[in-house]
Parts: C-alpha cells; structure tokens; sequence
C-alpha cells in the first residue's frame, strides 16, 4: 500500500511539471504575436494600441470589428429611414467619437500631440439648432454660439438614409488630397485636416431630415453637421506634429485571432484535475 502511494505521489509531480511546461510554452508563443498586432513603440518605450494598417480594411484602413458594427447599424438605419430623427442616439454619438479617434491615431507620418477626442453637450446642441434650418451650408455664427473661443464645423448631406459612418469616412476621404511634408493640399482637403487636427480634441454632431433641404441638387435629405473645439485649420500650420515614434509592427498575423493556445488550454483543465489528485494524495 505504502509503495502505491508512492507511485501515485511520483507521478502526480511529474504531471505537475509537464502541466508548467505545456502552459509557460502557450504563452511564450502567442505573446509575440498580440504584440506585433497590437503595439508602436515610441521613443520613449511607450506602447499604444494601433489598428492594422496592411491586413482587413473593410473601408479606409478601419478595423473589421469597428467596420462590422457600424456597417450593422448603418443597415438598420437605412431600412428604418427615420425622417422624424432629431439628434444622435447615444450609440451613434460613441461611434462618431470612436471613429474620429481612429482616424486621428492612424494619421501618417503618426502625430506627437494628438489629444484624446471627447463628446461636448454644447457643441452638439448648436449643432442640431443650425441643421434644423435644413440649409447646406455653414453656420457663420458658430464662434460666438458656445463657451468655446473658436469653433470648426464639417457639414454633409445625403438624399435617402443618414450614416454617422459615411459621413466621418466621406470627410476622412481628402487624405489622399493632402501632403503633410509639404503642407500642400491638392483639391479639396479641409474636412480631413479638421477631423484629425491634434488640438481639436472636442466634438458635438447634430442630425435632421429637412424637406425640402436648400443649397442641394437633390431637393430633400438628411443633413449632418459637426462642430469641432477648438476650432482647426488655422492658416499656416499643419493638423499636428510629427512624432519621432518607432513603429515596431503593425501586421497582424493571418493565423492569430488574439486566444491563448489550445494546448494552454490543455494545461489548465490537466492543472484543476492535478489538485484533486493532489487533495487525496498529498505530495509531502
């Protein structure tokens, strides 16, 4: 009997030890892997969350899981067709958010002094007063409408559905039209430089259907207007500075999908079985 015990108490710490190896294996491989996905290294070590840049754009570098659930609410919105909408849904204001702070981290060459974008009560309040007008075009007032010393506004309209996420994308788009190293636009390229200008750090959107909607071809639609603080394109200076920030990678590999191993899995369940083995047979 006393030699059973033996054997049963030898093996359960063998067990033990191959339970440690097959666990410190899982994680030693799946690390580097959610790191090149995950991380730019600053100068100064600093690690940041960046979007992949090469792999799963679904529409202008934004991440399949950000673009799956707007396109989602976007296609509810189009089936719905609400011409009674006022304002945002607290859910759309988040997106509007979300999407903005994409854009302005992926900015290239990356920004030094880009500020976290928040969502300001004030700046949507104005901003769904001056759709309410149902006219396209800017409001000339807007600096002396808010607490705030300068403010900047991207409007956008569109004839059958409204899309918080068509309309960020659709001024996003001028990218292409702008050159930070010169500092020269090509076309049209003010609503771009607005959504990623670095100090604009506070945003407030505002949303009506107007019947008729003036100043378009169109005759009828929905209108978007959002105002920024504080206010960018200033005359002279480009959207942000550049950082001196060392991008380590920011592919994401085809056969990651972010899980811990199978076989740390496997180490896990063998471990819990272990300590009931153990629970009856004591090692000492």
């Amino acid at each position: 009997m006393a030699s059973a015990y033996i054997t049963i108490a030898t093996l359960t710490r063998a067990l033990w030890v191959i339970s440690f190896l097959l666990l410190t294996t899982g994680h030693s491989e799946e690390t580097p892997r959610l790191r090149r996905a995950l991380s730019v290294q600053s100068a100064g070590g600093h690690l940041a969350e960046r979007v992949d840049t090469s792999e799963g754009r679904a529409s202008n570098g934004r991440s399949e899981f950000l673009d799956s659930l707007l396109v989602k609410r976007s296609r509810e919105r189009r089936s719905n067709d609400n011409k009674a909408v006022t304002r945002f849904s607290a859910s759309e204001r988040l997106a509007i958010v979300r999407l903005h702070e994409h854009y302005r981290q992926s900015v290239r060459p990356p920004a030094s002094d880009m500020l976290t974008m928040s969502w300001d009560e004030q700046l949507e309040t104005m901003a769904n007063k001056f759709a309410s007008k149902c006219a396209f075009e800017h409001n000339p007032d807007r600096d002396s409408q808010t607490s705030f010393k300068s403010v900047g506004e991207n409007i956008y309209a569109h004839s059958s559905f409204y899309n918080e996420s068509a309309a960020v994308d659709y001024w996003h788009s001028e990218e292409k039209n702008y050159n930070y190293n010169a500092h020269s636009c090509t076309g049209v390229c003010g609503h771009y430089t607005q959504v990623v200008w670095a100090t604009s750090n506070k945003i407030g959107c505002g949303l009506r259907y107007c019947d008729p909607l003036a100043k378009v071809n169109f005759g009828k639609g929905y209108f978007i207007v959002c105002n920024y603080a504080p206010s960018g394109n200033l005359r002279g200076m480009r959207p942000y500075q550049q950082s001196t920030a060392i991008i380590t990678s920011t592919k994401k590999p085809r056969d990651t999908d972010d899980t811990v191993p199978d076989n740390a899995g496997c180490s896990v369940r063998l471990s819990i079985l272990l300590l009931v083995v153990t629970v009856y047979f004591p090692l000492s």
